[in-house]
């Protein structure tokens, strides 16, 4: 997910950097010119499906940490010790 993600920020970036130059272009041509409108809606369904992403990316990422968490307490109640103060911050407590 994350290099899906990474993948449409660059191409956000490419059509922003790219915007300018075709706005000059468009004003200056004698006909119409799609570039920029192009542009802007490349840029726009990046952004719409990168949101999209975001929150599947989240759910991995603290779900796999939620993961980790309880087994490391399971680890410290079996080994009768009590988690440290970094392990109670991890989990949310």
């Amino acid at each position: 997910m994350s290099l899906a993600a990474d993948a449409l920020g660059l191409l956000r970036l490419g059509a922003a950097v790219a915007l300018p130059n075709e706005i000059a272009d468009a004003a200056g041509a004698p006909h119409a010119s799609w570039g920029p409108l192009c542009l802007f809606a490349i840029a726009a369904t990046s952004d719409f499906l990168d949101g999209r992403l975001a929150p599947i990316e989240t759910e991995i990422v603290f779900g796999e940490l939620d993961r980790l968490t309880r087994q490391i307490r399971r680890r410290e109640r079996h080994a009768g010790r009590r988690p440290s103060r970094a392990q109670y911050w991890l989990a949310g407590r």
